[in-house]
């Protein structure tokens, strides 16, 4: 009535074993003789027939069981391992002759696939059942955790059955045939087994689970999720969860095997991993370990990608292995020197030894017991009694631990009073010194609550530059501060620029310094000498400033900066690297605003913002150049008088969804004029623009596109655009645009 644990050896002993070898079926019937007492075993009855084909022809079939042609089986549960073939099954049956009555033939195996019977009456009548785990629950003939088909027999009725089975876990075909009394009296039985195992599994799995609320020891909940995933695997190979949990899902009935019963195994090595504290005792065998767990999720990928066969295959050895291997992990461990590892060594070898007598029991070498037939469940409940007490036993040990510290702790504690009493002495010598370090912190932070305090308002960079550098400098004396914002990989795209206390040749030299130059460090890096004995300290703002590369500069001249001004650089980066980022974030949200809903595109009013921020970094520094690119679809108006609004609409939307797609990082795109987009591009010299030019003519200019003229049929259509540049040499947005329009009108001449 039960069907077992199929972890270890099971699927050893089962599941790799091919077809037996069976003689041919005699060409006389050979019914099994019913009896309206106790079970019948099909053990000598049994015909089979192995359809590689997978044929579903049941007339068929039956001739050919009838003619002869099927083999009959000595076993009284023939397993044919995995294979895509079906397999039928041929069984004739006769109640006794002086009684009728109600009999139910059960396959007891739940993980069954597909499983179709007919039963062939005398009088010419013909049943059909169809269940297994790709039928919903609902719809098979009996109410049971296994196939179970109910007959009615008159007294010396003969009924020829017949079976077709087909799956993609292991093909095994324990029948048995119960009078009704019998099949209630041993379900009952069963019932009270399983409500006695899962309850103390259940018991277990709460128990621990409210030690690890308590405790919060990470191995408590290993034990507790490996607990609760062998029950779950339990309930899938009765053939109780797909009665109880999912009777619909009949695609994750099937995969539900090889997924649970390899998460069960991930979380023993887990548990295993923590108890044994391998980390720091072990190395090697923790990668093992590790590798074990991984193979098993590798196992639940391939049965959720490939095939669930392909998966409980894998599941199987790995389930050797990893038993075997925790077994001499275990071992090893006890042997230098871990003692709560005995406990651990029990459990698994209790384990061990109750799967091998189940297996030993399905190759017939030991008899059908109670101990034989229950071994694997029996094995696992003293095994997770035995990690329970080990987990206890664990927590008592660490409360000797505790206790041993304690009093070294007592015994050493005049000693640390003395040796505390000179480090208070001596730190009394160093107060003085202490406290004018703290005059300065103090000024220190007074600037960043400054700072922080006048942030929230400032709207852009420029000005929170101008207003900020001035506090922090009044915390350090006698240095000058910059500030630099570049567009990420690209160096020499400079966005923003400040100065406050540092002469113009100075200015200029650093500049020069940072043109290309990648900083990939944050801590403070000395700058090469900027001349007349001026020395520059550099810090990198990545860490907090997102949308742009931060550079924060100090520079002071004569003497080298000490740590106390290199720690305050540091917290200054960091302060002004969070404020600025705010800001920038704001003004991206306003950017928002300003962006077009169907091109995507920023509209005009926010290219001329741009465009006159360029303009004023550019009066302020010649060295911070810009360039602004225009351009237009060719013969976009003769596309729309032959073809309609429509289509132009798509070629324009085309053409600013390639401009968004290849502009690079800092660019911003837009609609400039009519049906004119831009492309204002700080940080950008006359030969990058050239060359930005010709990569977007590459990228926009062929580009394939099927149109929808106004009569609705598809056109097909290839872009060309025509595009000038301008520099930062105007004085104002117009002259800039205006200047990019006539090159790209030039061009296009």
């Amino acid at each position: 009535m039960l069907t077992d644990w199929r972890f270890g050896l099971t699927f050893i002993a089962l599941l790799w074993l091919g077809p037996a070898a069976v003689p041919p079926a005699s060409a006389s019937d050979n019914p099994l003789m019913l009896s309206a007492e106790e079970r019948r075993s099909t053990e000598g009855h049994l015909q089979v027939h192995v359809d590689s084909a997978a044929g579903r022809d049941f007339s068929a079939q039956l001739e050919r069981a009838r003619g002869g042609q099927y083999q009959l089986s000595e076993e009284a549960s023939p397993h044919f391992g995995y294979s895509d073939a079906a397999i039928w099954l041929y069984l004739p049956i006769s109640a006794p002759v002086d009684e009728g009555g109600e009999w139910l033939v059960e396959i007891q195996h739940p993980l069954l696939g597909e499983v179709s019977v007919e039963a062939h009456h005398a009088d010419g009548r013909v049943q059909r059942w169809e269940a297994g785990q790709k039928v919903p629950f609902a719809q098979w003939p009996k109410e049971h955790r296994n196939v179970t088909i109910p007959l009615h027999m008159e007294a010396g009725e003969q009924v020829e059955l017949l079976f077709r089975i087909a799956s993609n876990s292991s093909l095994q075909t324990p029948i048995v045939v119960w009078p009704e009394a019998a099949f209630a009296e041993a379900n009952q039985q069963a019932n009270l087994w399983f409500g006695l195992f899962y309850g103390v599994i259940l018991a277990l799995l709460l128990y621990n689970l409210l030690l690890y609320f308590g405790l919060r020891d990470i191995s408590y909940l290993y034990y507790v999720a490996y607990v609760g995933l062998y029950l779950l695997s339990q309930l899938i190979l009765n053939g109780l969860a797909f009665q109880y949990l999912w009777p619909r899902a009949t695609a994750w009935a099937e995969m539900s095997t090889s997924v649970i019963v390899a998460m069960a195994f991930v979380a023993a090595a887990l548990f295993s991993r923590s108890f044994l504290q391998l980390p720091s005792r072990m190395p090697v065998a923790n990668k093992v370990v590790l590798g074990l767990a991984g193979a098993f999720v590798l196992a639940v990928l391939l049965a959720i990608v490939f095939s669930p066969r392909v998966g409980v295959q894998l599941t199987a050895g790995l389930s050797v292995i990893n038993t075997f291997a925790l077994v001499a992990i275990a071992t090893l461990s006890l042997r230098a020197g871990f003692l709560q590892a005995r406990y651990f060594l029990l459990a698994w070898t209790i384990f061990l030894l109750g799967t091998a007598i189940y297996g030993l029991r399905a190759i017939g070498l030991l008899p059908n017991v109670f101990l034989t037939e229950f071994g694997v469940q029996i094995g696992a409940v003293v095994q997770m009694l035995m990690l329970s007490f080990a987990l206890a036993h664990r927590m008592r040990v660490t409360e000797w631990e505790k206790a041993r510290v304690e009093r070294e702790a007592k015994v050493n504690l005049e000693k640390r009073v003395r040796e505390r009493t000179a480090e208070l002495d001596s730190a009394l010598g160093e107060l003085s010194n202490s406290n004018k370090r703290l005059e300065n912190r103090t000024r220190l932070f007074e600037s960043l609550v400054e700072v922080n305090q006048l942030a929230p308002g400032v709207r852009n960079p420029e000005s929170l530059l101008v207003q900020t550098l001035p506090l922090l400098a009044r915390a350090l004396p006698d240095t000058g501060l910059a500030v630099v914002a570049r567009v990420p990989k690209r160096a020499t795209a400079i966005t923003h620029v400040h100065f406050h206390g540092i002469e113009p040749a100075i200015q200029k030299r650093i500049l020069g310094l940072l043109r290309g130059k990648r900083i990939d460090s944050e801590l403070p890096v000395k700058l090469p000498d900027l001349g007349d004995g001026h020395q520059g300290l550099l810090i990198t703002m990545n860490n907090r400033l997102r949308q742009l590369e931060g550079l924060f500069i100090m520079v002071k001249k004569g003497s080298n900066f000490q740590a106390d001004e290199r720690e305050a650089g540091v917290l200054f980066a960091d302060h002004l690297g969070a404020s600025m980022e705010a800001v920038l974030l704001q003004r991206r949200l306003e950017a928002r605003a300003d962006t077009e809903m169907k091109t995507g595109l920023y509209k005009r009013a926010h290219l001329e913002k741009v465009l006159h921020r360029e303009i004023e970094h550019r009066k302020a520094h010649d060295a911070l150049d810009f360039g602004m690119l225009c351009l237009r679809v060719h013969g976009l108006d003769s596309a729309r008088e032959q073809y309609g609004d429509q289509a132009a609409e798509q070629i324009v939307l085309a053409t600013a969804r390639g401009l968004r797609e290849h502009c690079r990082p800092g660019d911003e795109a837009g609609h400039w004029r009519g049906e004119q987009l831009a492309l204002v591009c700080p940080g950008t010299r006359r030969q990058e623009m050239e060359k930005l030019q010709t990569m977007l003519g590459k990228a926009l200019n062929g580009q394939k596109l099927t149109l929808t003229a106004r009569d609705g049929s598809p056109i097909d259509y290839t872009v060309m655009v025509e595009m000038g540049a301008s520099t930062s040499d105007e004085a104002t947005p117009e002259a800039v645009s205006e200047q990019a329009v006539e090159n790209m009108r030039k061009g296009a001449r």
